[in-house]
């Protein structure tokens, strides 16, 4: 009996040991003919492979360097090396220009006398100082600038400004802006290739303003280690920006004579063959650059040793329409005796010469003059009389020029 009840066990044992194996087999079996998921494929985002940046062109050291005259100008940034198909043609300002740059401050109690005296003295274009960029990592900035004294007037007397004249901020002047002119648009500072960004910060600071009408480029620090051409693309594509956000808005440049020869690589004659649609004049600056004190030397045919071939007359016959030119100079005390400082009484003599001579007929009706400039804060009365009458007393030799 227990023999019989030990084989019960073994046999029941078995049993189950079988039943199991047939389960696991089961099992298996349906895990072989499950059907694998796939993984959902990734899609691969390419980086866009930046576009070549031209190498720069070699250019031969000048024996000078331009000496900048003017506050801080903003830096830049490289341009394309392709030259944009212009789209937009804007009238040349077809009148005789008589431009002031106005510094530094401005009260709500002054404005009546001034806005009086320059309308009286003919002046038709006032250019404020100065948006600057101290920093190449930062955007352009206005603090410290004549926009925050004209922003901080009362609304009358900000539109008894902009009712008598065309009225723009200049960017740039020569200490707050980065040298060489290469650094503010180079590799990892703020407006790496970008000068759409550029002109549109320039235009944002002053929209709404009423200053948003006349921009003025005033680019003192190219050096010969910068690329001519890069840099003559970028300035016009900041004027291509500044036109299409601004369509009817004038546009000066403010060079140096140096900046029209060969060892500064003709920059500003490249920028007025390429971009001449999209900009309306030179404010030319006719000092601190060697000698340009008389009416040979201004008029006819420059002094060689710093700018040759820059006076009016070469620069008309280089192909520069006259309505471009505005012959800039200043008040005593900035510029050297033999750099191009001439008292502006004798400069009205010799543009009142120009104007009767035929040569020049074109030039005297759509050209114009500049001075460096008015003092708003009438620290230097004298200075300001001065500039005063040389734009009277031109406007006296031509009554029609106004």
């Amino acid at each position: 009996m227990k023999k019989n009840k030990i084989k019960l066990y073994i046999f029941f044992i078995f049993f189950i040991i079988l039943i199991i194996l047939m389960l696991l087999m089961l099992i298996l079996s349906l895990k072989n003919n499950k059907v694998k998921q796939t993984p959902p494929s990734t899609t691969y985002n390419p980086i866009p492979t930046p576009s070549h940046h031209p190498t720069p062109s070699h250019h031969p050291t000048p024996s000078h360097h331009p000496t900048p005259s003017h506050q801080p100008t903003p830096s830049h940034q490289p341009t394309p090396s392709h030259q944009p198909t212009p789209s937009h043609h804007p009238t040349p300002s077809l009148k005789n220009k008589k431009v002031i740059y106005l510094g530094y401050w401005l009260d709500d109690i002054n404005i009546s006398t001034i806005v009086n005296q320059l309308k009286n003295a003919g002046a038709t274009h006032l250019l404020f100082t100065f948006i600057t960029q101290p920093d190449v990592n930062k955007a352009l900035t206005f603090s410290g600038s004549m926009l925050e004294a004209f922003n901080s007037l009362k609304d009358e007397n900000k539109k008894l400004i902009i009712d008598n004249f065309t009225v723009g901020i200049s960017l740039g002047g020569a200490n707050s802006m980065p040298y060489p002119y290469s650094k503010t648009y180079a590799k990892g500072s703020y407006y790496e290739n970008n000068p759409v960004k550029y002109a549109t910060d320039y235009y944002n600071l002053v929209k709404g303003t009423g200053l948003e009408y006349y921009f003025d480029l005033d680019i003192e620090n190219i050096s010969t280690d910068d690329d001519f051409v890069e840099c003559s693309d970028f300035i016009g594509a900041i004027c291509i920006e500044l036109k299409m956000l601004s369509p009817t808005c004038e546009i000066s440049h403010a060079p140096q004579t140096p900046y029209f020869t060969p060892q500064f690589g003709n920059i500003y004659n490249l920028i007025y063959k390429n971009y001449k649609n999209y900009f309306d004049w030179f404010n030319i600056q006719f000092y601190n650059n060697g000698p340009s004190q008389t009416y040979e030397q201004i008029f006819i045919k420059s002094d060689t040793s710093v700018a040759p071939n820059t006076s009016v007359l070469e620069l008309i016959n280089a192909s520069i329409d006259a309505s471009y030119i505005v012959v800039g100079k200043t008040i005593p005390g900035e510029s050297p005796p033999t750099a191009g400082y001439i008292d502006l009484n004798i400069m009205q003599k010799y543009v009142c010469d120009a104007y009767s001579d035929p040569t020049f007929a074109k030039w005297k009706n759509n050209g114009g003059v500049m001075v460096w400039f008015y003092d708003t804060q009438f620290k230097n009365i004298p200075n300001n009389t001065m500039v005063l009458n040389y734009f009277s007393s031109i406007q006296s030799c031509y009554p029609s020029s106004r």
